[in-house]
Parts: structure tokens; sequence; C-alpha cells
């Protein structure tokens, strides 16, 4: 294991912040539109 410096840090940070807010949009708007869709076809039928 290599110490934890401030650029390998700052470079993780750099990298996975963008993959967390992908996901996290990703994923939220994923979920949200599950909850609606179903209801949307309930009422359709």
């Amino acid at each position: 294991m290599q110490e934890m410096t401030i650029e390998t840090a700052l470079t993780l940070i750099a990298i996975f912040t963008p993959l967390n807010l992908y996901l996290w949009f990703g994923v939220g708007l994923g979920t949200f539109r599950l909850d609606i869709e179903p209801k949307i076809k309930t009422e359709g039928k």
C-alpha cells in the first residue's frame, strides 16, 4: 500500500465525484420513473 498523498486523494475525488453524481442521478431517476409508470398504466386500464 502506498501512502495516500494529497495528490492521489484529489485525483480519486476528481475521478469518482462525476461517477457518483452520474450514478445518483441515473439510479434516482430510474427508480422515480419505475414508481410513476405502473400508476399511469393501471389508471389507463
